[in-house]
């Protein structure tokens, strides 16, 4: 039996529930940033994914008689860049810091 720790409640447990209940815990301890200057980083990291490396669907110029559709990122909309980035070219990049 599983007790509730906040209202101690009972619940049978099943081998099924036990694998879901761990396999969930794995995955959030993954996601868990532990201050806030490691949740910015996460941030950032993702929003520079999402900007330069992901293809947005919504963002696909389809084009008549069969040939390739343009794919783009949000950067590429904008005309910052002109193909999506590869993780290598992301992670390789230098970056000033100049204010």
């Amino acid at each position: 039996m599983f007790k509730c720790k906040s209202c101690g409640m009972r619940f049978p447990e099943t081998k099924g529930t036990i694998f879901y209940n761990r396999h969930l815990t794995e995955e959030q301890i993954v996601m868990i940033s532990k201050c806030k200057e490691m949740l910015d980083d996460h941030l950032d990291l993702y929003q520079c994914y999402s900007n330069f490396i992901r293809i947005h669907s919504a963002l696909t110029i389809k084009i008549p008689m069969g040939i390739r559709n343009i794919e783009s990122t949000p950067c590429m909309a904008e005309g910052i860049t002109k193909h999506p980035w590869t993780w290598k070219e992301f992670l390789m990049i230098k970056i000033s810091h100049e204010i």
